[in-house]
């Protein structure tokens, strides 16, 4: 004869489930912070590397900029 196992209140939760579930979405949780976290650090890095000052990246041939040290275009403004 096959033993039955004691009946559960329906209002406990059934925590055999709940843990399994947990130990998956805390890994999932931690692997989409570090790649936030490599991706976030990639791409300033990649932007360091393009970016150009705006003294450079506006200047055209009917523009007149100066020294940028003078105006409010440049590294010391």
């Amino acid at each position: 004869m096959r033993r039955r196992e004691a009946r559960r209140d329906p209002w406990q939760p059934n925590n055999s489930v709940r843990t399994s579930q947990s130990g998956s979405a805390m890994k999932a949780f931690v692997a989409a912070l570090l790649f936030a976290a490599i991706a976030a650090v990639g791409m300033s890095i990649l932007l360091n590397i393009i970016q150009e000052p705006s003294s450079v990246a506006f200047t055209t041939g009917g523009a007149r900029v100066g020294d940028p040290g003078n105006n409010l275009v440049g590294p010391n403004g």
